[in-house]
């Protein structure tokens, strides 16, 4: 993620597994259109990532 790109990664679809993942923790997603971003709304698109980890800062 760039400071570019951040704005597609910044969606409910990205948050809601973070209840359920902890730091380094590797899942695969669907993020239904509703959930991505404005783009993916737009154009009634669901994404889906083969491999997303999750790490978070001062985590060691």
């Amino acid at each position: 993620v760039t400071t570019s790109t951040k704005s597609y990664y910044d969606t409910l679809g990205w948050a809601v597994p973070l209840i359920y993942v902890g730091h380094t923790g590797k899942v695969k997603m669907i993020i239904p259109f509703d959930m991505g971003s404005s783009y993916d709304q737009s154009q009634y698109e669901p994404t889906y990532y083969d491999m997303v980890q999750y790490r978070f800062e001062n985590q060691y």
